[in-house]
């Protein structure tokens, strides 16, 4: 008799399909890393493995994003920082 898959069951099935058309390997060796450190911190929490400090500077990155004056388009940034790029 077969028995339905679980939610947890059919996101990793999914995630297998997914990584297998993936080609990039820089991107894969990023994924790898990702998943360890997920698998390596407290039940996934990655956040309760952050530094005090660490986790102050999200909390402050986070409200940064919400007031435009503290913000820069991609294109500003792009003209800004132009004569460094390389091309």
């Amino acid at each position: 008799m077969l028995r339905a898959m679980s939610q947890v069951e059919t996101l990793r099935h999914e995630m297998h399909d997914l990584i297998e058309q993936i080609d990039n390997e820089k991107f894969l060796e990023h994924l790898r890393e990702v998943m360890a450190r997920a698998t390596t911190s407290h039940e996934g929490n990655m956040w309760d493995d952050l530094t005090q400090q660490e986790q102050s500077e999200i909390q402050q990155s986070l409200k940064d994003i919400k007031d435009p004056a503290r913000c820069l388009s991609n294109e500003e940034v792009m003209k800004k920082h132009a004569p460094w790029r390389v091309k």
